[in-house]
């Protein structure tokens, strides 16, 4: 293990948790703050907002279904699969 594969160990962001019922919040955590991305598996922007070390998004205003959320730091972008039922 080399210093740079821990350090981007603890610079990853989770998002969780997953799958999340509706009403409840969506949480990412991240060493770093940022910019998150919610898409419908169709692809249309659902919810676009920035986050810091601990953030909840409120899923009580979407519909159940698939979703890709895409987070932007300034390190790394990554995309998860999101499944809100």
């Amino acid at each position: 293990i080399t210093y740079a594969e821990i350090t981007d160990a603890a610079n990853d962001v989770k998002v969780y948790p997953n799958p999340v019922k509706a009403g409840e919040n969506l949480r990412i955590t991240s060493a770093e703050e940022g910019v998150y991305i919610l898409f419908s598996a169709q692809g249309q922007v659902i919810k676009t907002d920035k986050f810091n070390a601990n953030t909840g998004i409120d899923t009580s205003s979407i519909p159940t279904g698939v979703y890709i959320i895409k987070i932007e730091t300034k390190s790394k972008i990554k995309s998860y699969k999101i499944i809100v039922k």
